[in-house]
């Protein structure tokens, strides 16, 4: 369907005013004056027009606005129901733009918002939900059609350099697309303004799942190398070799960040969100000769007990600042210090099965004089807590991702040959050329909810972007070069005794090694609240 929106409205609107013409049979009846006077009404429709000098014109007050434009708007004064559905909406296809189209959608559905009945995610398309949003209507208070004229005064130079169709408000719900999954469909193109968010607080507010994710010390990209220092200036360089950890994953990880606005000409199918995780401190390694816990603990906290492939439950919203947030043990639970007392509780049974309590790092080489009786290859224990673990996400997220829009603003779709800021639309809504989307206070897409955790380590190790762990073993190789552990136990560490265990960084609160920001890339997220409800009967997903 191309091009078609206008004559559909001018055909509603002739509709209406033919009905209302023949509606009554009466004839005409002469008024006195005080019969006048004393009579109230209003038109059914109205005509405005805002000059290129008048102060309301705000194309002429913004920055490298045009000074000779001014606007003829023709409204109906009236509420206009719809329900629709159409197929293939494409706009501005080819033309000044190029190859491709200005707006591109597949499967459009206006309807009303009815509440959904049931889970989105299973009852979306019941039988009920289906008659509730079919048997609804999106409304339209006061449509209009507005023309931008350049040159209004001059009839040798008058221009309509734009035009559009809008209403002051928009109630309802605009779904695009067949399905949410995790294939992107509805939207292949788009030109517009739409502000996002998830609630009035301008904010996009979400909880996300992090997937466990395992630090592998064999792979090459994630080694940690540096230097020990030992009595009689002995220092040995070294690497971990044993074979990683776990790093938990954590549930109802939330997040808030400002809201965003959709805005461009032919904009890219893909939109970034950039959520910022933050998970508790990872204690690692264990301290054998640490009395208090039989071996299984260090200075941080405890280290064995973890369950295979952890996943915990923060059991709050809030996410915590870093500030000595630490997992330590207790009856039998982990707590977490420093998200509001917030409880993590294991998804499994707490087991050893799989996880290495101890970080080995093998030496490489050996210069001092304690070197002459330990040799350059033997192996010690190291243990520390990772503080700060904190990943800004770039979600890569693909247009076609989203589908179910909410309305309840102003919305337009308009056609110009030049930059314009029609009346009564946001300063930063300057409309480019070609076709144009407009939803004047954007929609309110509630709590961004993933339907699957995200995973630190997305793709392969050798790119960064796709994985924190290599981003991880560099901080801490660069750690370790400016604060290298140190041990007075020389006679441990001549004899390699597997139970010589080394404290990395400081104690206390602001102890083990801080980490900087981490950088992490995931493509796409199927969002828990794009479910949606088709607008037809039956078992079809668009009809």
């Amino acid at each position: 369907m191309k091009n078609r929106l206008l004559p559909i409205f001018f055909l509603g609107t002739i509709g209406l005013c033919l009905n209302s013409t023949y509606a009554t049979t009466n004839t005409m009846q002469s008024m006195t004056d005080s019969e006048m006077s004393a009579t109230t009404g209003q038109a059914l429709m109205s005509l405005s027009y805002i000059s290129p000098t008048d102060a309301a014109n705000l194309e002429k007050n913004r920055s490298g606005g045009d000074q000779a434009i001014g606007f003829y708007k023709l409204g109906m004064e009236a509420e206009l129901e719809l329900n629709l559905n159409i197929k293939k909406l494409q706009l501005g296809c080819g033309g000044r733009n190029g190859i491709g189209c200005d707006i591109d959608l597949d499967n459009v559905s206006l309807s009303g918002n009815p509440a959904m009945v049931g889970n989105a995610a299973t009852d979306a398309a019941s039988d009920q939900n289906r008659a509730n949003r079919v048997g609804s209507s999106a409304k339209l208070t006061n449509p209009f059609i507005e023309f931008a004229i350049k040159n209004p005064g001059q009839a040798s130079l008058r221009q309509m350099v734009g035009f559009r169709v809008s209403s002051e408000k928009a109630q309802g719900l605009l779904t695009i697309g067949t399905e949410n999954s995790n294939i992107p469909n509805g939207i292949n193109a788009l030109s517009g303004y739409i502000p996002v968010r998830s609630d009035s607080s301008g904010k996009i507010k979400g909880i996300i799942e992090t997937a466990p994710s395992y630090f592998d010390a064999s792979d090459p990209y994630n080694r940690i190398s540096g230097k020990l220092n030992a009595p009689l200036g002995t220092v040995a360089q070294f690497h971990l070799d044993q074979g990683g950890f776990w790093i938990p994953g954590f549930k109802n990880v939330g997040f808030e960040i400002p809201g965003f606005t959709i805005k461009g000409n032919r904009m890219p199918t893909v939109l970034s969100l950039n959520p910022i995780v933050k998970l508790p401190d990872l204690v690692m390694g264990r301290d054998f000769n640490n009395n208090n816990c039989s071996g299984a603990c260090n200075d941080y906290g405890m280290t064995s007990n973890f369950p295979v492939k952890p996943t915990y439950n923060l059991n709050s919203n809030t996410i915590s600042d870093g500030n000595g947030t630490i997992l330590s043990y207790a009856n039998n639970g982990w707590t977490q210090v420093g998200v509001q007392g917030g409880v993590l509780t294991p998804d499994q049974p707490n087991t050893d099965q799989g996880i290495q309590h101890s970080l080995r790092a093998k030496v490489d080489s050996c210069s001092g004089i304690g070197c002459l009786f330990a040799g350059d290859s033997y192996y010690v224990n190291m243990y520390t807590r990772v503080r700060n673990v904190t990943a800004n996400v770039t979600v890569k997220q693909p247009l076609g991702l989203i589908h179910s829009l909410p309305l309840n603003s102003g919305a337009s779709l308009s056609l110009q040959s030049q930059n314009i800021l029609w009346p009564g639309q946001p300063l930063d809504d300057i409309t480019e050329p070609g076709w144009w989307l407009s939803i004047k206070d954007g929609v309110d897409l509630g709590t961004i909810v993933p339907t699957a955790p995200v995973n630190l380590c997305e793709g392969t190790t050798a790119v960064s972007q796709q994985c924190v762990h290599p981003q991880i073993a560099k901080q801490v190789r660069d750690f370790l070069a400016a604060n290298p552990p140190s041990t007075s136990d020389l006679g441990g560490l001549i004899s390699g005794n597997s139970a010589l265990g080394i404290k990395v960084g400081s104690a206390g609160a602001s102890g083990g090694i801080g980490l900087s920001s981490l950088g992490l890339t995931v493509n796409g997220l199927t969002l828990g609240n794009q479910y949606f409800t088709p607008n037809c009967y039956g078992s079809l997903k668009f009809c």
